[in-house]
């Protein structure tokens, strides 16, 4: 096998140590939900809570209201 590739698998990413605040407005970067605003409402060690600002297609609203 190529040398390469399983220096590709070994390489290791930079991680960030990132702080949360209750109550800061996060933006969600993957999953169903990506590119939606949040707000954090609980901080717990490990994880948090963050209540999802709902989007509003209003293009669909105003095609259905004709």
């Amino acid at each position: 096998m190529d040398n390469e590739f399983y220096s590709n698998l070994l390489e290791a990413k930079e991680v960030r140590d990132v702080q949360f605040k209750d109550g800061q407005y996060v933006r969600i970067k993957k999953g169903v939900y990506e590119g939606d605003l949040g707000k954090i409402s609980k901080i717990k060690k490990s994880n948090c809570s963050v209540v999802l600002v709902p989007r509003i297609d209003v293009q669909s609203i105003l095609i259905k209201m004709r």
